[in-house]
């Protein structure tokens, strides 16, 4: 702010989602290893994940992010994981050129879209946006921040 308390220069914190990176947990190991001033369990927690189909691994110590397997949003700073949040899921109806429909929205496909199929408990193969179009062999779900769906999972159907 300028001598008036007008603002002068406004400065906007990941409106780009700079820093931020999608992908799948593909496992977590919490241990608990006490518990805080307010009886919060403490714990160290490793997540094991998928961003763009190539693993890493990250350990905290402190708090739970909560986050558990599936896909998630990565937040990074300086190279370093900072945090990890759920994305929420709908089922996909109709994927195609840049959009995705679900029951009753239309979304935009992320021209970073990732997708998955997912082979076992922990096992997740990344394939092309094509593979999501078939939809009576897979079972497609959608993973979408803001209006725009950044994974894409496919459970083989029976």
């Amino acid at each position: 702010t300028n001598g008036n308390n007008e603002i002068t220069d406004l400065i906007l914190y990941d409106v780009l989602n700079e820093g931020k990176q999608f992908g799948v947990i593909v496992d977590t190991d919490k241990i608990i290893t006490g518990y805080d001033n307010d009886g919060e369990e403490t714990c160290q927690i490793t997540y094991k994940y998928l961003i763009n189909g190539v693993p890493g691994e990250a350990t905290f110590t402190g708090d739970d992010y909560g986050a558990s397997r599936g896909p998630a949003y990565f937040q990074f700073n300086n190279g370093k994981l900072v945090y990890i949040g759920r994305l929420s899921g709908t089922s996909l109806t109709n994927v195609g050129y840049g959009t995705a429909t679900s029951q009753t929205q239309k979304y935009n496909l992320s021209e970073d879209v990732q997708v998955y199929v997912k082979t076992g408990v922990e096992s997740y193969e990344m394939t092309n946006i094509n593979t999501a179009s078939n939809t009576d062999q897979y079972t497609v779900t959608g993973y979408v921040y803001g209006n725009e769906v950044v994974v894409i999972v496919l459970v083989p159907r029976n």
